[in-house]
């Protein structure tokens, strides 16, 4: 708050660049956590796309010889950009590029597939992190099939799970196939105890939830090993 008081321009300003970390939207994105900055998930989106757009008409364009260029050339046509997702289903600050760790507030496993990062259809989104809680809202896409997801306290299992609260639809739906809309949803608020590095959930399809997960730093012995080899 310091830092942004003494600071010539508004941080809730999303710009669209790419520079050679693939870094540079920590300020709007820290808004966005502090609730501050509710539309910057599709503003960083959006220009995240652009800049992809961009990176591949200059790859079009490029007739330099590809024997002669130096690492660089490389590094101004490259179309992968993370930042975004990484700020937006991790919770955290891009990659230190020269060999930096992956520091998270949560990290994501396919359950049935066993294999890292989000099953296909399922959208994370990271609404809020402090010292010891985290907010994520996670959607199933599919109209049809329910997805398996397991994840995880940090980007190597070294924070723990103390709790998770959500809500839990109790309304009838869908309801009466004679009435023209769905009946009002009804929800109430459960909370479970976890007390574990991971957490695993089943979404059923075309459906969303937001845990409020309740968190223990740096309580764990960091790994790499995933969750089904545990």
């Amino acid at each position: 708050e310091r830092l942004r008081r003494v600071e010539n321009y508004d941080w809730r300003t999303v710009v669209p660049f790419r520079n050679k970390e693939d870094c540079g939207h920590e300020q709007p994105w820290l808004r966005f956590l502090a609730g501050e900055n509710p539309t910057y998930p599709e503003e960083i989106l959006r220009a995240t796309y652009s800049m992809v757009c961009h990176r591949l008409a200059l790859i079009a364009a490029d007739e330099a010889d590809l024997t002669q260029v130096n690492i660089h050339h490389w590094q101004q046509h490259n179309p992968v950009i993370t930042e975004a997702l990484v700020q937006l289903t991790l919770g955290a600050p891009q990659i230190i590029y020269n060999g930096g760790l992956l520091h998270c507030a949560l990290r994501y496993f396919d359950a049935r597939r066993q294999r890292p990062g989000l099953p296909q259809d399922v959208a994370a989104l990271v609404e809020e992190v402090g010292a010891a809680h985290a907010r994520v809202r996670l959607v199933n896409l599919s109209p049809f099939t329910p997805r398996e997801l397991i994840l995880q306290a940090g980007g190597f299992g070294e924070h723990q799970f103390l709790s998770v609260r959500y809500d839990v639809r109790t309304s009838d739906y869908p309801g009466s196939h004679h009435e023209y809309a769905p009946p009002p949803l009804q929800t109430t608020t459960e909370s479970q105890p976890v007390n574990d590095r991971y957490l695993q959930l089943l979404l059923p399809p075309a459906t969303e939830i937001i845990l409020e997960l309740e968190v223990a730093r740096y309580t764990n012995q960091p790994l790499y090993t995933p969750p089904w080899k545990v």
